[in-house]
Formats: structure tokens, C-alpha cells, sequence
């Protein structure tokens, strides 16, 4: 692609939430440098079919995987399946809710955060894959490799304007396929994500996570009164899970009390477009935040 390209990019107003176990395991990997690390994933207690994956870390520099990141992943999918095959840090800043102007602190967070999702790569071995791959019905085993988020980047000019920092998809990541091949993608609207909050780093974090969650729980409970057998999520959250997710397990006082007042924003803004009916906090005897319940 050369340089004096012009890309007209596709305007989209949806927003992709992937919901699928090899993103959960993904986002929120800790990894040393050139550290490989493996676990399996439950496809189907019922059938007992686990599948087994490495995440390997092929950069010289620790890696750790947050919400933040998985929120700048999904801003991703939502520009390639609306067909865009070319993407600035600004309109990733956009479609996590921020305004027209990129701050430079976030400009770094975005690119520093594609360097990580560029430098994972995953292997997972499926058996779950093999009718969806047309291979036959009969239990088998799949392996499927790549990384994160294959991207390279580029200068050109986008929509007339010259982009020194665009990024250019190569290809669909690892977790992108599973999820789409297990049908386990949310698609919500771009405005969902745009609480009025400070779209900082920790604020795009607790923002993505509270909106993937508040869907994800949702949508079992819609799947469940239409199937009594499928069990519905429960509607509590917890908060060190939510402080762990975001990168803020060691979070001090202050930023515990800062952090519960930017997610009762949020959920008061989900309150208002009728994603949720109402929410409440279940604090500790010593007033300590514990959980989040949503009610639908």
C-alpha cells in the first residue's frame, strides 16, 4: 500500500463485544518476556470437552493483557467487520467513547496497547471446531494459531487527511475467530459506550468492562426465559474481579472510592438508555465496596 493512498473509511455505528473463554483468558494474562503460558478452556461440562491453548509472549518486554486492551481489541473488530481495513488511534479513541480530539497521553495508551495485542500469539486446540469447519460431526481436534491482533502500520492519507500512525489489519486475531465461529460476539451501539466520564485509560477500562458484562448478563437472562435450560448468569459483580480485570488489583484507598465513583456514572448513564432498570452496592460491615447488582 503506498503512501500517497487515499482510504475512505466505512462510518459504522456498531460496537463488537466478543464474550468467548479464550478472550477471557487472553485479557488478563500476565506474561514475563518470551514467556509462553497454558491452561485449557471448558468448551461443554456437559459433553466434558475442555481445549487446551498456549499464549506465548513474543516480545523482550513483560506483558499484561487488561480490559483497557480487550476494549482496544474490540474497537478493532468493530472497524473490520464494518469492512475497514485501515484504522487511526483517533477513531479507536472514538469508538471507546472518546470525543474528536485525541489526547496525547491516550494516543501513547492506544499505541503502546496495539504493541502488546501485535506481540501475542495463540494456539488453541478445538474440538467443538469440527462441524463448524464442515471437517464432519465426529469428535476431532482443530488447532488454530495466531495472533491477537496481526496489524501493521503505515503512513497514508485517510478520508484526504495524512496519517503518520494509521494501522492496517493483516488479518482476523486468534480470539476474533473463535469468537465469531462460536457465535459468541455482542454487537451493541457506538452511544453505549460513551458515558459521561473521562475517557482516561482506567475510565475506557471500567467503561468496557461494566458494558461487556451488564450485555453479557443480560443476554443469558434473555436466552434463559426463552430456554428454561440454558442457566442464566448472576447479576452480581464483583468488585475486586472488576479492580483485577481493569489492571487495579492493588488499588489504595483513594482509588477505590475514585473508581466506585466512575462506575456508578456509568451505570447511571446505562439506567438512563434503558440497558439496565436499576443497580445497587453491597459494601462490607467496614463500608468497603464488594459487589454490583444489576436488575434488568
Amino acid at each position: 500500500m503506498k503512501n500517497d493512498t487515499n482510504i475512505q473509511l466505512v462510518p459504522t455505528n456498531d460496537f463488537k463485544i466478543t464474550i468467548d473463554y479464550l478472550s477471557d483468558e487472553a485479557f488478563g494474562a500476565d506474561l514475563d518476556a518470551e514467556e509462553v503460558k497454558t491452561g485449557e478452556v471448558v468448551e461443554s461440562r456437559r459433553k466434558n470437552i475442555v481445549s487446551p491453548y498456549k499464549i506465548c509472549n513474543l516480545s523482550k518486554s513483560a506483558i499484561k493483557l487488561t480490559e483497557f486492551d480487550r476494549a482496544v481489541r474490540n474497537a478493532c473488530i468493530a472497524e473490520q467487520t464494518a469492512g475497514n481495513e485501515v484504522v487511526t488511534p483517533e477513531r479507536i479513541y472514538h469508538r471507546l467513547g472518546g470525543g474528536k480530539n485525541l489526547p496525547d497521553n491516550m494516543r501513547k495508551s492506544i499505541m503502546d496497547s496495539l504493541e502488546r495485542l501485535a506481540s501475542v500469539r495463540i494456539e488453541i486446540e478445538m474440538e467443538q471446531a469440527q462441524e463448524k469447519l464442515g471437517t464432519g460431526k465426529d469428535r476431532g481436534k482443530s488447532t488454530f494459531k495466531g495472533y491477537l491482533l496481526p496489524i501493521e502500520t503505515l503512513e497514508v492519507k485517510i478520508n484526504g487527511q495524512p496519517v503518520k500512525s494509521a494501522i492496517r489489519f493483516l488479518k482476523r486475531g486468534i480470539t476474533f475467530s473463535v469468537a465469531d465461529m462460536k457465535n459468541q460476539i455482542i454487537t451493541c451501539e457506538q452511544n453505549l459506550l460513551a458515558a459521561p466520564i473521562r475517557h482516561s485509560e482506567r475510565g475506557i477500562a471500567l467503561n468496557h468492562f461494566l458494558v461487556r458484562r451488564t450485555l453479557e448478563i443480560k443476554g443469558s437472562h434473555e436466552a434463559h426465559k426463552a430456554n428454561p435450560r440454558i442457566r442464566p448468569l448472576r447479576k452480581t459483580i464483583l468488585f475486586e474481579t472488576m479492580l483485577k480485570k481493569c489492571g487495579m488489583e492493588n488499588a489504595d484507598r483513594d482509588t477505590r472510592r475514585k473508581v466506585k465513583k466512575i462506575v456508578k456514572e456509568i451505570l447511571e448513564y446505562e439506567v438512563e438508555l434503558g440497558v439496565i432498570k436499576s443497580y445497587s452496592f453491597e459494601t462490607s460491615s467496614g463500608g468497603k465496596l464488594r459487589s454490583i447488582t444489576l436488575e434488568f
